[in-house]
């Protein structure tokens, strides 16, 4: 049953993320992603997918950006992760990990944002959720790296990881949680 709802919330999700990108998804092996945080090997479904952004724009370079995805369902809990890279002179719009958490489609009944410690250089919030029609305890994380500001005054970031890890009947695992996010080489 859940690799048929893992399925369904892969086509939501590629949906929303090809709209979102000029370029499509490819998928690819989750070891050529260097997002690839320790998923329990006896997960459901585990689907890693990745995309390049060559466009024109204002600088020499025209607007760059690689993408990573990865989704899992470990059993007890689902993991969604998206990581964006710019290329030179391109930066990703800085926004709140609420507004951002607030764009993965297939989180349903979103309750309000909790805050939560952070983990090193990762904010994070509670949340419940529904996926599948089922209710999840989530905890969500959010992390820019080399910020600049604009002449503008405006900010960005060279790169970002978003998503969160929802559990269902069960209270997030905070340690799991950590654990997965120290396992991620972030993009540099």
């Amino acid at each position: 049953m859940h690799r048929a709802l893992g399925a369904a919330l892969l086509l939501l999700v590629l949906a929303a993320s090809s709209e979102a990108l000029a370029a499509p998804l490819e998928k690819v092996d989750c070891k050529q992603l260097n997002i690839a945080p320790l998923i329990a090997p006896d997960a459901d479904w585990v689907e890693c997918y990745r995309a390049h952004e060559a466009r024109p724009g204002n600088s020499i370079n025209g607007i760059v950006a690689d993408y990573q995805v990865l989704m899992a369902d470990a059993r007890t809990h689902v993991v969604h992760i998206q990581t964006g890279k710019s290329g030179p002179n391109t930066y990703f719009f800085k926004d709140s990990i609420e507004s951002r958490l607030k764009g993965f489609d297939e989180l349903e009944k979103v309750s309000e944002f909790a805050g939560e410690p952070e983990f090193g250089d990762y904010e994070m919030v509670r949340f419940q959720s529904n996926l599948w029609k089922v209710a999840t305890d989530c905890i969500g994380f959010l992390k820019y790296t080399h910020a600049s500001y604009t002449q503008g005054g405006g900010g960005g970031a060279g790169s970002y990881i978003v998503g969160y890890d929802c559990w269902r009947g069960t209270a997030p695992d905070r340690a799991a949680v950590e654990a997965m996010l120290g396992s991620i080489k972030f993009p540099n």
